[in-house]
């Protein structure tokens, strides 16, 4: 099959799911029920995972998909404008909670059999819950205290509900500045790239947008059992209570961990990074 076929029958293959990410999941987990009821197994199902909370660091993160692309979009100026309901909760765990359970739910499938393989959802929506508008008031002033460096505006990232103000943002704060951005270029003989590059992040962008829409409510009935399982050292060592998360320093730390971690910039060279940025503003 070529792409051209693939890219012909994907749609019909995914129906309502976002994307081919998805679809293989699910795909697994319809196999492992079909044919797994023999095996010691489970199966675990993280939401939105983004940077860590503690282990190797605080903020360690090293890909920029999810939640770090779009505060590294949106901390170099460049995305100010996404489809997303405010009072959906971002459901975002960290990366260190979810391995974390990873190896409690691998040793409660080997030690413990149940009559049906379990469903194990790591997730925060319904214990310690956060929304994307909650996010973007959080994430904010972190953007102005640790600025990442060249950006191309000033970060003012929102979250867009109808999708006539979503266009309208989409054309006033991204591709009429990408437009101006790329003719100073050609002006001053430098290769034109905003544009395109803003092509791209839509592009990105537009896989999130289907959970920035949405909301979900995942049991945490399996959570909580397992997380009762664990005692002693193993509690100590394994924790995953996502009730131990404090939102404001969390994002804190992401928004560092992704200057440091993902833009490989010094975090503790503010002051040149704060001069440059200062002057990015007076220019926006």
């Amino acid at each position: 099959m070529n792409d051209q076929m693939m890219r012909d029958v994907t749609p019909a293959l995914l129906e309502k799911r976002p994307n081919t990410y998805t679809f293989t999941k699910s795909l697994a987990e319809s196999l492992l029920f079909k044919h797994g009821h023999d095996l010691p197994i489970a199966v675990f199902r993280p939401s939105i995972v983004g940077a860590s909370l503690r282990e190797p660091m605080p903020g360690w993160i090293d890909n920029f998909n999810g939640p770090s692309g779009l505060l590294v979009a949106a901390g170099k100026g460049v995305l100010r404008s996404m489809i997303g309901d405010v009072n959906a909760v971002s459901d975002i765990v960290p990366v260190d909670i979810a391995v974390n359970m990873l190896v409690a739910v691998g040793w409660y499938a080997g030690t413990k059999r149940s009559q049906s393989i379990p469903i194990f959802h790591c997730a925060t929506g319904t214990i310690n819950p956060v929304t994307w508008g909650d996010l973007c008031k959080i994430v904010s002033p972190y953007l102005w205290e640790y600025p990442f460096e060249r950006v191309f505006r000033r970060p003012n990232f929102a979250f867009e509900a109808k999708e006539l103000a979503f266009t309208y943002w989409t054309y006033i704060s991204h591709r009429i500045p990408a437009w101006i951005a790329d003719i100073m270029a050609k002006f001053v003989g430098k290769q034109p790239i905003m544009q395109r590059n803003y092509v791209k992040l839509e592009k990105a962008m537009s896989t999130l947008q289907y959970f920035t829409k949405r909301g979900w409510t995942f049991k945490p009935d399996n959570y909580n059992m397992l997380l009762s399982e664990l005692q002693g050292r193993d509690l100590q060592e394994f924790s995953f209570d996502v009730r131990r998360i404090e939102w404001d320093s969390y994002f804190r730390d992401f928004v560092i961990g992704v200057k440091k971690y993902l833009l490989k910039e010094d975090p503790s060279d503010l002051t040149a990074a704060k001069r440059r940025f200062k002057r990015s503003v007076l220019l926006d």
